[in-house]
C-alpha cells in the first residue's frame, strides 16, 4: 500500500509539472503571435507611408505641367483658386493644419473649410483625379514666392529671384576667384509646390519643392 501511494504521488507531481510546462509554452506562443502581428502592422504602415511618398511625385509633376506654359505670361500675377495657384506667399502658411500660435493661413486639404484650425485664410488646393491603379488622394498648392499679387516688377512687390547664368566663366577651364562670370539681363521667379498625399490607414505625406522656369 505504501508503494502504491508513492507511485500515485509521483504521477500527480508529473502531471502538475506537465501542465506548468504547457502553460509556459502557451504563453510563449501567445507572445510570439502578438510579436508577429505587431511586426506585420508596422510593416503594413510602412508600405502605406511609402506608397504616399511615391505618389507625391505625381502631384509635383502635375503642378509643373500646369506652370510650364504659363511661366512667362501675366496669367500668374493673379490667384487661380480652382487650379490651386496663389500669386503670393506668406511665411505663416501652415501646411499640416496643426494649430500654431500666430498662424493664420491654412490649406483646405480635407475639404471642410479648414474647420479643424483657427484659419483666417483657408487656401483651396488642386485635387488630382484618380486614374489607373492610383488609389491615393493627391493634392497640391502652388505659391509664387512674392510678397503680393500683381506684377513682380511692381516697386511695391518683392519676389524671390535669381539671375540666369549664361556661362560659368568667360574663360575656359575652372572658375577662379576674381574671374568674372557672365549673366543674362533676365531673372527668373521661384515657385513653391506643396503636395499632400493621403493613402490607406490615414497615412499622409507632405512634400514641398522649389522650382523656377
Amino acid at each position: 500500500m505504501l508503494h502504491t501511494h508513492k507511485v500515485s504521488r509521483i504521477c500527480g507531481t508529473g502531471l502538475i509539472t506537465t501542465f506548468a510546462i504547457l502553460s509556459l509554452i502557451s504563453l510563449a506562443l501567445l507572445g510570439l503571435i502578438r510579436t508577429v502581428e505587431t511586426n506585420m502592422l508596422i510593416a503594413g504602415n510602412h508600405i502605406y507611408k511609402q506608397s504616399t511618398l511615391y505618389s507625391t511625385e505625381k502631384g509635383l509633376q502635375a503642378a509643373i505641367d500646369w506652370l510650364t506654359p504659363r511661366a512667362l505670361s501675366d496669367e500668374l500675377n493673379a490667384d487661380k483658386y480652382a487650379d490651386g495657384y496663389y500669386a503670393s506667399y506668406g511665411s505663416d502658411v501652415v501646411f499640416n493644419n496643426r494649430r500654431q500660435d500666430g498662424a493664420a493661413i491654412f490649406v483646405d486639404w480635407d475639404d471642410n473649410f479648414c474647420a479643424e484650425s483657427d484659419a483666417i485664410f483657408c487656401l483651396k488646393p488642386k485635387k488630382l483625379s484618380k486614374t489607373g491603379t492610383e488609389t491615393n488622394e493627391i493634392q497640391y498648392v502652388i505659391h509664387r514666392l512674392c510678397k503680393t499679387k500683381g506684377s513682380p516688377d511692381d516697386a511695391r512687390n518683392n519676389c524671390k529671384r535669381n539671375v540666369k547664368n549664361l556661362d560659368n566663366s568667360p574663360q575656359r577651364g575652372q572658375i577662379i576667384y576674381g574671374k568674372s562670370i557672365r549673366y543674362s539681363n533676365s531673372e527668373y521667379l521661384y515657385y513653391a509646390i506643396t503636395t499632400r498625399v493621403k493613402g490607406a490607414k490615414n497615412s499622409i505625406t507632405i512634400v514641398q519643392a522649389i522650382v523656377h522656369f
